[in-house]
C-alpha cells in the first residue's frame, strides 16, 4: 500500500513538512507539557456533574481547576483512563509526570502552566530534556530530536531567525523565504534523514522559481491547493518534475486519479480500506 500514499498531491509539501513538523514540533516542544492532564467534558466520555471523583467539581471551569493541581494530578488521570478519555499509555507518562512534579521538576514548577512556561523557550531545553528523558514523558523520537536542537545550540548555532519558541519558529519557517535557513540548520543539527533531506534540496528551487502547484510557499497553502481534485493534474505534474515519483507511477496516479481503493488518499487511509 504504500506506493498508493505517494500518488497523493501532499508528497509535494516535503519542505514545509520538514519545517513545520521536524524542526518546530520536535525541537521546540515543551518537554514538561507532555502529559495534558484530563480534559473534562470530552465527547468520548459521559460526564455528569457533579463529578464525585474530582473533588465534586460542578463544571468544566472547576473540573479544570481541580486537575490542575499536582496533588489531584493521579486521581484525574484515573478517572480519565476509566472513562476512556486517555490511552493506557498517556495515562503511564501522566502519573510520572506526577510524581516528578513532587521532586525536581524543572525551575521548581508545581503544576502544568508554570512548567509549560518554564519549558517554553530555549533558555531551560537541556534541563527539561533531562526532566522528559528521566520521567519518560516524551517519545523517543521527539526526544531524539529535542537532544539534536540542544546540541546545535550548545555549538553555538541560533535557531532560525532568531526564534526561540515553538510560535516564533512555526511563523518564521513557515514561510518559504525563510526555507533554505530553516532546511540548513535542520540539516546541520543532523535532524533529517538522508531521504528527506534530498527530496527537500529537489523541492526548494521549484518553490523559489514559483513553479509550485499554485504558486504555494508553505505545507497549510500547498496542502489546501492539491486537496482540491481539479488541481491534481498540475500536483502530479510538480510531483514528477520535482522527482518524488517515477514515469511509471505518475502514469498510474493519473490513471486512478490520485486516489487508493475507496478514494483512500494516504497509506494509512488505504490501509485502513484494504485490511
Amino acid at each position: 500500500m504504500k506506493k498508493i500514499n505517494r500518488f497523493s498531491p501532499a508528497l509535494v509539501l516535503v519542505v514545509g513538512l520538514i519545517i513545520s513538523s521536524t524542526l518546530v514540533v520536535s525541537a521546540q516542544q515543551s518537554p514538561a507539557t507532555a502529559p495534558q492532564g484530563v480534559r473534562v467534558g470530552s465527547a468520548s466520555a459521559n460526564i455528569v456533574f457533579p463529578v464525585a471523583e474530582l473533588g465534586n467539581c460542578k463544571n468544566q471551569g472547576e473540573c479544570r481547576g481541580f486537575c490542575n493541581r499536582k496533588e489531584n494530578i493521579q486521581a484525574c488521570v484515573s478517572y480519565a483512563e476509566k472513562n476512556g478519555m486517555i490511552s493506557a499509555e498517556d495515562a503511564s507518562r501522566a502519573r510520572g509526570f506526577a510524581d516528578a512534579l513532587a521532586g525536581e521538576a524543572p525551575g521548581g514548577c508545581t503544576d502544568k502552566d508554570q512548567c509549560e512556561k518554564y519549558c517554553e523557550g530555549t533558555a531551560h531545553m537541556d534541563e527539561c530534556v533531562a526532566f522528559a528523558e528521566k520521567h519518560n514523558l516524551i517519545s523517543r523520537e521527539d526526544l531524539a530530536q529535542a537532544k539534536k536542537v540542544a546540541q546545535a545550540l550548545r555549538s553555538g548555532k541560533n535557531l532560525p531567525g532568531g526564534c526561540r519558541d515553538k510560535v516564533s519558529c512555526e511563523n518564521y519557517c513557515s514561510d518559504a523565504d525563510h526555507a533554505e535557513e530553516c532546511l540548513s540548520f535542520a540539516e546541520s543539527a543532523g535532524m533529517l534523514s538522508p531521504e528527506v533531506l534530498a527530496e527537500a534540496k529537489k523541492v526548494l528551487p521549484l518553490i523559489r522559481a514559483g513553479k509550485s502547484p499554485g504558486k504555494c510557499k508553505n505545507k497549510s497553502e500547498c496542502e489546501t491547493y492539491c486537496a482540491d481534485n481539479s488541481h491534481f493534474e498540475e500536483c502530479i505534474n510538480f510531483a514528477e518534475e520535482a522527482g518524488f515519483v517515477g514515469r511509471e507511477e505518475a502514469v498510474m496516479a493519473r490513471k486512478v486519479g490520485g486516489k487508493g481503493p475507496g478514494g483512500c488518499r494516504s497509506q494509512q487511509s488505504c490501509e485502513d480500506y484494504c485490511n
